[in-house]
């Protein structure tokens, strides 16, 4: 999986380097980053619109969104990563 500026995720064959289904896309900032969990059942991503979003991998569709909070500016999210239990 990769995370792109063009303010999508995608999922790709290793194999044969070919992109599996379509572009993941929520929002209209770049992602910056994305982690996989250790289970491989949710992925998380950070963007330039100061948001951490949490996707559903088997629909490709964000089910969370956390914010920094109410600002009259926003902060990019640089990484994000999992704990050892998934948290």
């Amino acid at each position: 999986m990769t995370c792109a500026l063009d303010r999508s995720l995608r999922v790709w064959n290793l194999e044969s380097g070919v992109q599996i289904g379509k572009d993941w896309r929520d929002g209209e900032h770049a992602m910056i980053t994305m982690a996989l969990s250790p289970d491989g059942k949710k992925v998380v991503s950070g963007s330039g619109d100061g948001a951490v979003r949490l996707w559903d991998p088997d629909r490709g569709k964000v089910v969370a969104i956390w914010t920094l909070g109410d600002s009259t500016w926003t902060q990019r999210i640089l990484s994000v990563c999992w704990n050892r239990d998934g948290g």
